[in-house]
């Protein structure tokens, strides 16, 4: 696919693995759009990269609502969808507080559905687009003490493997990443 003057929304981009997608994504010529809660650190990446940023917890339905319509109005079609954003988990289930599993569920999980149902219509329409998410290994090979992220991966990576057989011949393509530890 060539990149250049192509729009890449990318979640969880203010630092890691996000950061490191939105320079690769740059430097091919694409047109980046960062979006997580760190307000300053995608600021400073969007100015560097000379991209846009946008503000947004994903564990919030509010703010998730329309959320990739408002970018779309900003500079046009998200051509290339990178869900990434995730939390990572490392505590024993009877361990884990409640409030931490529903985050690591919204954003590792949820989060990815609800924008690719509201980027996917316009992808289709348009004939061309492209859906990534960022899983793990964790999604094929269980952890002690990380049950509910291999859940909410696992989970991720069998949405897109569904998806990809719902969409075939739409023109629009999609991409899993099994990631390591990094």
């Amino acid at each position: 696919m060539d990149l250049r003057n192509v729009r890449v929304l990318i979640t969880g981009a203010s630092r890691g693995i996000g950061a490191a997608m939105a320079r690769a994504f740059a430097d091919a010529g694409a047109r980046v759009a960062l979006a997580a809660r760190s307000v300053e650190d995608i600021g400073a990446l969007a100015d560097e990269l000379g991209g846009s940023s946008y503000p947004v917890d994903l564990t919030d339905s509010d703010q998730l609502d329309g959320f990739i319509q408002r970018v779309e109005a900003d500079d046009g079609p998200v051509d290339v969808l990178a869900n990434n954003a995730g939390i990572e988990t490392q505590d024993c289930m009877e361990d884990i507080a409640e409030d931490l599993l529903a985050q690591v569920l919204a954003t590792n999980l949820l989060a990815p559905l609800r924008l690719t149902r509201q980027a996917l219509p316009g992808m289709i329409q348009r004939g061309e687009g492209h859906l990534l998410y960022t899983s793990s290994l964790a999604a094929i090979t269980p952890a002690p003490g990380l049950a509910p992220y291999c859940a909410s991966k696992a989970g991720l990576t069998r949405f897109a493997e569904s998806l990809r057989m719902e969409i075939k011949n739409t023109g629009v393509q999609i991409t899993t990443m099994h990631l390591g530890p990094v």
